[in-house]
């Protein structure tokens, strides 16, 4: 993969993930993406561990640069990439201000506390509804189990096998040990209660921008004429509380008339569009099912995968993309196939 220039080792189903994919849409820079088995625990295999030792998404290689951490990666880009658009303002000046406060403000809001904390478990809390089935009850409790029982036993492996690796490793294992199966009500409860404060002053500042705006028919954004990393950070907050079925509880049903209009509109903008392909949710299902299912049921999955994945190149072939962009199989040391994706991306 040495020649795939930018590339981005992530999950399509990462909150942060998503937020590098539409900088680099955004900014019109071609990359390719590498899509991480969460089934197979690949997160943790010692080869990533050498590239991201939190063994998290997202991670970006270019050349000899290995970057971790979704802001240092935008940021990143703005500074090797100047001649394309820039998202992080100036923050001595009044726009670059602007961002700082919403990125502040949209990092209040955990989304691993709402995602893995039980929203989708604990409706009659959250108000959940219509969640996606990538985050509904079974899964988030699958999940959790893995991250208790699954990473700490694979974390204690790898640091008997890799020396170098032991210290990283046993962080990683008492990491998982902290997790239980069912989450954590009152945590869950006070972020929900969070969010709804951070919600409550996006609709006063998004309201200001309406009010101050020219009215000319462009897209207005949080801090003025330009989509910034401030509009990343939202743009994503509200695509994860879509998928958790949480959009009435916070903005639905004319609650925030604002916020309501602004996702509008990001759900019109290119590169957010671009942010969300659909294959690689038939990748994630498939992670999910075959390591429960025989041997050969597996290979019959991945046969199927694999047409899909044909017919996918082939649409794509008026981008210039070939079948050979695609790496869509290997066979690990667990006997199960495990779809590869390092597939081009094209602004």
């Amino acid at each position: 993969m040495s020649d795939c220039g930018l590339l981005l080792y992530g999950l399509d189903a990462s909150y942060f993930t998503q937020r590098v994919q539409i900088a680099l849409e955004e900014k019109g820079l071609k990359y390719r993406q590498y899509n991480l088995n969460v089934a197979m625990a690949e997160t943790i295999m010692p080869w990533y561990m050498r590239l991201n030792s939190l063994g998290q998404v997202p991670t970006l290689v270019y050349g000899d640069v290995v970057l971790t951490q979704s802001e240092r990666i935008i940021e990143y880009l703005d500074e090797k990439f100047p001649e394309t658009t820039r998202l992080c303002p100036d923050k001595s000046t009044a726009e670059g201000h602007r961002c700082e406060y919403f990125k502040q403000l949209c990092n209040k809001v955990n989304p691993v506390v709402l995602t893995m904390g039980g929203s989708t478990i604990y409706t009659e809390i959250s108000g959940s509804e219509n969640s996606v089935w990538y985050f509904s009850p079974s899964t988030v409790r699958l999940t959790r189990k893995a991250f208790r029982d699954l990473i700490p036993a694979k974390c204690e492996k790898y640091a008997t096998e890799n020396p170098d690796l032991k210290g990283v490793y046993l962080k990683k294992a008492a990491w998982g040990r902290g997790w239980t199966l069912e989450p954590n009500v009152d945590e869950l409860q006070t972020m929900l209660h969070l969010t709804d404060d951070v919600f409550t002053k996006l609709e006063i500042e998004i309201a200001r921008n309406a009010e101050s705006a020219s009215h000319d028919g462009k897209p207005m954004w949080l801090c003025g004429d330009n989509f910034t990393v401030a509009d990343i950070y939202l743009s994503v907050l509200l695509h994860r509380l879509e998928e958790l079925g949480l959009h009435n509880r916070y903005w639905g049903n004319d609650k925030r008339p604002q916020v309501a209009k602004y996702f509008n509109q990001i759900r019109n903008w290119d590169s957010y569009k671009k942010s969300r392909p659909t294959l690689t949710r038939v990748s994630l299902a498939l992670s999910i099912i075959r390591p429960k299912l025989p041997w050969i049921l597996a290979v019959g999955a991945t046969a199927a995968a694999l047409g899909i994945g044909i017919g996918y190149a082939l649409s794509k072939g008026s981008q210039g993309s070939t079948f050979q962009d695609y790496v869509p199989f290997t066979f690990t040391e667990d006997k199960i196939w495990v779809w590869r994706f390092c597939y081009p991306r094209h602004a």
